[in-house]
């Protein structure tokens, strides 16, 4: 089994950029198939918890950054 560690950078970019829900699902389809699994150190899980909502907070105005860009760009 592969053992991958993760840590606050790379788990807080993961959270906010919406391009990553592939890569998150493909990881979690290989943990349940037990390919690998995530070492995730008890700060990295603190420090997530407390920026969670900045991060939901992002990606949501990032989302809607892009529905008002696409608006502008294809809608009358």
């Amino acid at each position: 089994m592969l053992k991958l560690l993760i840590d606050t950078c790379v788990r807080l970019d993961l959270a906010k950029d919406h391009r990553q829900q592939v890569t998150l699902r493909y990881i979690e389809q290989l943990m349940e198939a037990g390919e690998i699994a995530l070492v995730v150190p008890i700060q990295v899980v603190n420090e997530f918890t407390r920026n969670r909502d900045r991060i939901i907070k992002q990606s949501l105005s990032s989302v809607f950054k892009r529905v008002k860009d696409t608006i502008r760009r294809f809608g009358d």
